[in-house]
């Protein structure tokens, strides 16, 4: 028998790298290499997670964005419709001088006004001098179809964030990404005028845009 299990007994070479792996300090060091590598594994997971989540909360942002340029064209339109009806009557007068011969630059410098017009909480109070004209035309009418706009723009933007936050998962919404997106929802939602509402939606879009929000 001593032949048989002499031939499995471990080489000077082999013995010597069985008692390395027994070592205590080589122990820590494996464990210690594991751990790293596990670590730097999870990391990788992680950023690619919060990566695949920022990307799409880009492309929210993106589509909420689109919706307030079509707000802004459907205000520049109703204030050009307007602005047409008055200088065909010849009723708008009170331009400068260099511009009234040209009912190209006339039509532009009335729609500015009637634009500015409608980004004023309370018209009434700006002394803009054109504003009895305005509203003999058809302001009040153009706000109140401006306003439906704005109103549905800030419902729209609201249910696309929520919808955005609770598709993720629990551990994902209490990260920045999420609780940021949720307190300006909240924001936009406790806003009950419409003026308030688009001053809270312009503060959310210049959050992200200029501030570097998360």
């Amino acid at each position: 028998f001593n032949d048989v299990f002499s031939s499995f007994e471990l080489l000077p070479s082999d013995r010597q790298q069985a008692d390395a792996a027994m070592n205590p300090q080589y122990i820590a060091i494996y464990l210690t290499v594991l751990l790293v590598t596990s670590s730097q594994a999870g990391d990788t997971t992680a950023k690619a997670e919060r990566r695949q989540i920022l990307d799409a909360r880009n492309r929210l942002i993106d589509i909420v964005t689109a919706g307030f340029y079509e707000v802004v064209g459907f205000e520049f339109e109703e204030s050009e419709k307007l602005c047409r009806k008055i200088i065909d009557e010849n009723k708008y007068v009170n331009a400068p001088s260099e511009i009234s011969k040209n009912k190209k630059l006339l039509l532009k410098d009335c729609t500015q006004h009637a634009m500015a017009l409608l980004s004023l909480a309370t018209a009434e109070q700006a002394g803009y001098s054109h504003h009895a004209l305005f509203v003999k035309y058809g302001l009040k009418e153009v706000v109140h179809a401006v306003n439906r706009q704005r109103r549905r723009l800030v419902d729209d933007s609201v249910r696309r964030i929520d919808e955005f936050v609770n598709s993720l998962t629990p551990k994902q919404q209490r990260k920045a990404i999420a609780r940021n997106l949720a307190r300006w929802s909240a924001q936009m939602k406790r806003a009950t005028k419409v003026t308030r509402k688009m001053f809270v939606f312009r503060s959310f879009l210049r959050f992200y845009y200029f501030e570097g929000g998360i």
